[in-house]
């Protein structure tokens, strides 16, 4: 009990620390942190699963911010699925715990951040920042002006392991909009939120991850834009072909890995910031751009980081559809699942998978979306990952939503062939089976 009354004394200090600094005008919540673990103490009392999600329900979600509220509605989130994700990784959970603690110690680091950001752009707009403990599936997102940040993603054991991910979520609170464009517009939008926060954090990213998406674009910076260049123009809809948001990531150089676009599109933002002669000037053009489609492409052509040889290629290419099949019409097909007799198939063939797995699984609506479960492990049969399920486990004339994921944590994108895809209420592109 005593580890509860700290807790709860550090959240009441949290608090009086963010009324009395008027400066940085924003609050730090970490209640759902404290709410969290008293509530993951307390289930450890008993085995019975209902007891555990009656705990759970009373003590966190319960008890919840309107931040964690938030998360729940963007991400998910409800006491069956932490009940089970509690259970299924306990280690996990005893590892992250004291790394959780230590946000309010990094609060000084987040203040001069925003300090900085708000002598380069004095149109600052306040937001403020909640903590919690979220089901594994975000570091960090926004709503409004509520920077939601996902502790059991991110806290680490790096003493400053919070600040990077405020600010770069902060910064998409300052943008003026997200973006209505596709590939390109994202990956403009998602790469100023790097490069703005590492200008204002006075700390490259790359030096803090030098194994990370930053590190290496700025390593392989001419085979990352004639990568780039073969997609720039894709106008998918919810499709960013392993460029952004995980989904199987890119492999140039023969290393794979996910958000290269954002790597991408801090490049751009840093040459945009660079060659610009009123610094002022160039982050507020920065954060008001409305980036449709034809104001990234303009953007990138302001931004001077474009090679002269490509100069044409990029002022008269056409958004359109990305044309993954040399050439040809693509045919709408179901993808991912087939029903034979009394048994759902899901399949998906290893080559449409870009690069080197070690598991696979099936995750959606049916399993709490949880690419850990036992039940949901695909087998590797003549070049095809394959998982048979009972046919009686899927209600007749319902969507059950699900994705491949790789490795437990690499969301594989519905390819643009796939006609039973669709986009749930938080924006996110699932595959669907209906029986």
């Amino acid at each position: 009990m005593k580890s509860h009354t700290v807790l709860r004394s550090i959240f009441v200090f949290g608090l009086l620390f963010c009324h009395l600094n008027t400066i940085a005008q924003y609050k730090v919540y970490t209640q759902d942190i404290s709410n969290f673990w008293e509530a993951y103490d307390s289930i450890q009392t008993t085995d019975n699963k209902d007891k555990q999600i009656d705990i759970l329900q009373r003590l966190y979600v319960g008890r919840g911010t309107v931040g964690l509220r938030d998360f729940m509605e963007l991400r998910g989130g409800t006491p069956e699925i932490w009940q089970k994700f509690i259970n299924e990784d306990k280690e996990r959970f005893e590892k992250i715990r004291p790394y959780t603690l230590t946000v309010l110690e990094q609060k000084k680091m987040i203040d001069k951040g925003l300090e900085n950001l708000k002598i380069l752009y004095p149109d600052f707009k306040d937001a403020d920042v909640f903590f919690a403990i979220g089901i594994g599936n975000s570091g960090g997102t926004i709503k409004g002006n509520h920077v939601l940040i996902g502790c059991e993603v991110m806290a680490n054991e790096q003493p400053d392991w919070a600040v990077q991910i405020v600010l770069h979520e902060f910064i998409h609170t300052q943008q003026v909009e997200a973006t209505s464009g596709h590939l390109l517009a994202h990956t403009i939008y998602e790469g100023m939120a790097d490069f703005i926060s590492e200008l204002v954090n006075d700390k490259e990213i790359a030096a803090m991850h030098p194994n990370g998406h930053i590190a290496f674009a700025q390593n392989n910076k001419d085979d990352l834009w004639k990568s780039f260049k073969k997609y720039i123009y894709a106008n998918d809809d919810y499709n960013y072909h392993g460029w952004l948001y995980g989904n199987g990531g890119q492999t140039i150089n023969g290393i794979n890995m996910d958000d290269l676009g954002y790597g991408m599109g801090y490049l751009i933002c840093k040459s945009f910031y660079e060659n610009a002669t009123n610094k002022k000037a160039a982050i507020k053009e920065m954060l008001t751009t409305y980036f449709t489609d034809e104001n990234a492409r303009s953007f990138l052509l302001k931004s001077g980081f474009v090679p002269e040889k490509d100069l044409k290629y990029v002022k008269n290419f056409e958004f359109k559809p990305l044309d993954i099949k040399n050439g040809k019409k693509i045919k709408k097909i179901t993808y991912g699942y087939k029903v034979k007799r009394d048994n759902i198939e899901f399949i998906i063939k290893s080559k449409d998978i870009p690069f080197k797995v070690k598991s696979l699984s099936v995750a959606g609506i049916f399993n709490n979306w949880n690419p850990k479960s036992k039940d949901y492990q695909m087998h590797l049969e003549k070049g095809k990952y394959v998982l048979r399920l009972p046919k009686a486990n899927f209600e007749n004339g319902q969507k059950h939503y699900f994705k491949f994921v790789a490795n437990e944590n690499s969301w594989l994108q519905p390819p643009i062939e796939a006609k039973n895809s669709e986009k749930d209420a938080s924006g996110n592109l699932n595959l669907y089976l209906e029986l």
